[in-house]
This record gives structure tokens, C-alpha cells and sequence, in this order.
């Protein structure tokens, strides 16, 4: 037991933290060590901060006890896990931990955390950081469970980032410190997809996640598209959209948008995940698009395309469409062309996704979309889990005559790419592209266009903007 020190303040915690390390061979590690510790006190769950471990001695050796002194906020009084992490520095850096003891001074009380795990970056990024539970734990019923969190990096020119990135989670019941995102692949390209699995008790439903990000030198910068996270324990999904850039070291809170709200979330990301069938001649090089229809309007049709060789045989391609909320997804016409060599197309399915929905829609087809059998096609969402689509309403689209004046004035004409949102008191049609067979937006030019799209009632606003592409684009 330990004296209990009579000047201490009540909302500060000192205290001490033995490592010992494993007595086997190369066991011992130069790397430098971090730890957060985790308690309760009056009912919320609270954390010391990240302490590094380092003191005058040569620490961390084979089959050595390692002690230093932390002071941090009060954790309460008992400490409900830890997690230790090594920077995998140095020329011994591996290292295998038996165990960590933490020692609170004021209490006179001790909590062990086993562990007797290796931690090796050349073998396992992930194993760089570990959670540990107090001894006993798993008997009385505390576990850890395994989140599967997925980064999307944008596909627009520069977008990856050799950074170091780590995310905080945070739910209702509980967080998590600072996790290392990093597997043995090179994470952070263009356009990828990257899936991590880490360790953590069960946070409830999540509300807002934080990214940090770390260095990157000269590819440091990171166009973040958006974070995704399964709550096992709620068999649950939580999707985070940034869409936009990083720069610098920086930390950066995703809040979950709730579009529950109608009208009040003004944006919405929809992930849109297209499956194209593993059967002979199933890919396409014709160009694809979409449109969303929702109880709220539509998104407007939108192409389909990145920087990836997009619907080939077997392949899943995801694409992410931000729009003004569109209520609750009804259906989706999908469409393609023609063009190119080889364009008839096999779709399988398409899975829909956004921050309204805890679990995406499927929209299956399973069919050739070519000329024999038309290149366009209306889905709906498979409810039931038949594997077909449960047939609703035919969407009834309305046409809406759009012209365009353009001033007559010196350089008054555009080259970009024109695009609109057309909103109304019944909902509202996002960004459609302004196009037809002439050379538009020339110096005092009228336009005209058709737009189809959802009924929107009677039209309040409309949004015109252009991408800035083109020789002249203003």
C-alpha cells in the first residue's frame, strides 16, 4: 500500500506505471513508448492524455521492470483499460510486453494490465498499438470489440498523403484515444478505399469521430472524402463525410450529419456502389450515370467515373454524390450510353449509402443493360431481402425548360461546364449539368434547356454555378 498524500488535489491523479518487459529472446526494443489511461469517475469515462514513457534510464530492455511517474486528471477509482503504443523506432524495435501495472499513489491502489503480445511493425502495423484490460476483466464480463473503420481518399489530382493518420472514435457511452491507421499496404492513395480493424469496449452509438494527421513531408496534404465506422456490438454503420482537404498537421472533428431532420441538413453524401456481374462480356466502357429519387426530389443525373478503369467483370466501384437532401430513397434510374467497343453491360446491383441510413439500400438487377434490352433502367431497393427489388410507384418525372441569357458584354462566354439546382416548396433536383448539341453560353446567347426531374411543387430557388474547366472559363 501507498501513503496517502494529504495535499494532493482531488481533481489530479499521481501515479506511477511499471512495464515489464518479457524475458525472451529479443524481447527488449529502443522504440519509444506511449500510454493513455482510461477510468471513471462520477459516471462519465475520462482519460489521461498521451503520456510518453521515457526517463534517464536505458528502459524497455529483455526481461527488464521499467517504472515512471505520470501525473494526469483524476480517473476515478478504478482505471478500466489501457493502451500502450510503440513508434516502432530505432534499430531493435520490435518488442514483446508481459505486462503494465499502474500504481495510484493518493489510493494506495495498483491495477495490472496483461499483455504478452509483440509488438512489430515489420509484421503487423496494427500490433504497434495495443488495448489492454485489467487483469480479470474478461471474467466479469468485459471485452473488447473489433470496429471496422474504412477511409475513403478522394479521387481528384493530389489527394493521397504519406502522413501519419489517426482517429479518436466518440460515442455516446464511451471513447477511444488517438489509434494509428496503418496496414502493411501504402494507405492514403487516390481513390482508395482503405478498411482498419481496431480494438475498443463497446462506445454506443457514435457521434462525431476525430482525424489527425501527422507530417507527410512533400506528399503531406490529404483530400479526405469520408469515414466509415461498423459498431459491431449494433451491427450498425456510421458514416462521417469531410470532402475536403488537409493540410498541414492538423486535427479535424467529422460530425455524423443526421438527415432525419429534412430540410435542416442541406447536404447530403450519398456512397453509391456499383457492382458489375462476374459473367462473360460483363464490363462496359460506356460512360454510366445515375439519378436518386427520394420522397424529397432527386439528385439530378449524375456521372459516374474516376480515375480507375470503372465496370469491369467482377469489380465494385464506388462513387460518392454529394446533393441537397432528398428524404427517404425510394428508387434509382441507372443508365449507360453506349458508347465504346464494349458497351453492353451485365449490372448485378447497386448499394446506396448515406449518413440517413445505418445500413445501405440494395438495389439488385442481375441483367444486360445493352440495345437488345434498353440501356436504361428504373430499381428499386430489395426491402424484404428476396434478392429482388420490391417494385413501387413508377416515379412520374417532371420537364422543366430552362433558358440561360448571357450578357453582352466583352468575354461574357464560358467554356466550362454549366450545371443547376432547381429547388421548389416539395423537395428539389441537385446538380444537372446544363448541355446540348450547340456551343452554349456564348456572348449574348439565349439557351434553352430540359431538365426531368422530381415534381418540386413551386420552385423557390435556383442554383447556378460552372466547374471553371475550359480555355475561357469565366
Amino acid at each position: 500500500m501507498w501513503p496517502v498524500g494529504s495535499s494532493r488535489c482531488s481533481c489530479m491523479m499521481d501515479g506511477s506505471v511499471l512495464v515489464q518487459t518479457s524475458d525472451i529472446k529479443g524481447a527488449g526494443t529502443d522504440a519509444q513508448v506511449s500510454v493513455v489511461l482510461f477510468g471513471e469517475k462520477d459516471g462519465v469515462v475520462v482519460d489521461s492524455g498521451t503520456h510518453k514513457l521515457d526517463n534517464s534510464s536505458n528502459n524497455f530492455e529483455r526481461g527488464a521492470l521499467d517504472m515512471f511517474m505520470i501525473t494526469c486528471r483524476d480517473l476515478g477509482d478504478k482505471l478500466t483499460r489501457l493502451v500502450i503504443t510503440s513508434d516502432h523506432n530505432g534499430l531493435a524495435s520490435s518488442w514483446h510486453l508481459n505486462s503494465v501495472e499502474v500504481l495510484d499513489t493518493a489510493r494506495g491502489s495498483s491495477t495490472c494490465f496483461p499483455c504478452s503480445k509483440w509488438f512489430d511493425g515489420s509484421k503487423d502495423p496494427a500490433s504497434l498499438q495495443q488495448v489492454l484490460l485489467p487483469a480479470g476483466a474478461t471474467a466479469a464480463g468485459l471485452e473488447l470489440l473489433q470496429y471496422e473503420v474504412v477511409v475513403y481518399t478522394s479521387d481528384i489530382r493530389g489527394a493521397g498523403t504519406d502522413a501519419n493518420i489517426s482517429i479518436e472514435l466518440h460515442g455516446q457511452k464511451d471513447h477511444t484515444g488517438p489509434m494509428r491507421l496503418e496496414t502493411s499496404a501504402n494507405n492514403f492513395e487516390r481513390g482508395i478505399r482503405d478498411a482498419f480493424s481496431l480494438a475498443a469496449p463497446d462506445l454506443g452509438p457514435l457521434m462525431h469521430v476525430v482525424v489527425v494527421k501527422e507530417g507527410g513531408g512533400l506528399a503531406g496534404d490529404w483530400h479526405l472524402q469520408m469515414v466509415e465506422v461498423l459498431h459491431p456490438g449494433l451491427q450498425q454503420r456510421f458514416c462521417f463525410p469531410y470532402g475536403d482537404w488537409i493540410k498541414g498537421n492538423k486535427r479535424c472533428i467529422l460530425q455524423q450529419q443526421d438527415t432525419a431532420a429534412g430540410a435542416g441538413a442541406r447536404q447530403v453524401t450519398y456512397k453509391v456502389s456499383v457492382t458489375t456481374s462476374d459473367v462473360r462480356g460483363a464490363g462496359t466502357d460506356a460512360n454510366v450515370s445515375i439519378v436518386l429519387y427520394g420522397t424529397q426530389g432527386d439528385t439530378g443525373e449524375r456521372r459516374l467515373e474516376s480515375s480507375a478503369n470503372d465496370f469491369e467483370r467482377g469489380k465494385t466501384d464506388t462513387f460518392f454524390l454529394a446533393s441537397p437532401n432528398i428524404g427517404e430513397l425510394k428508387s434509382l434510374r441507372i443508365s449507360h450510353d453506349n458508347s465504346g467497343l464494349g458497351s453492353a453491360w451485365h449490372l448485378d446491383r447497386v448499394e446506396v449509402a448515406s449518413h440517413a441510413n445505418s445500413q445501405p439500400l440494395i438495389f439488385p438487377y442481375r441483367k444486360w443493360l445493352d440495345d437488345k434490352h434498353g440501356c436504361s433502367v428504373v430499381l428499386w431497393p430489395d426491402n424484404d431481402g428476396d434478392g429482388s427489388g420490391d417494385t413501387g410507384q413508377q416515379m412520374q418525372e417532371t420537364e422543366y425548360n430552362i433558358k440561360v441569357y448571357t450578357s453582352d458584354m466583352r468575354g461574357a462566354g464560358t467554356d466550362a461546364s454549366v450545371y443547376v439546382e432547381i429547388h421548389g416548396s416539395q423537395g428539389s433536383i441537385g446538380a444537372t449539368r446544363l448541355e446540348n448539341a450547340t456551343n452554349n453560353f456564348e456572348r449574348n446567347r439565349v439557351d434553352e434547356f430540359v431538365v426531368k426531374g422530381s415534381e418540386l411543387g413551386d420552385l423557390t430557388k435556383l442554383v447556378i454555378w460552372h466547374d471553371n474547366s475550359g480555355a475561357s472559363a469565366d
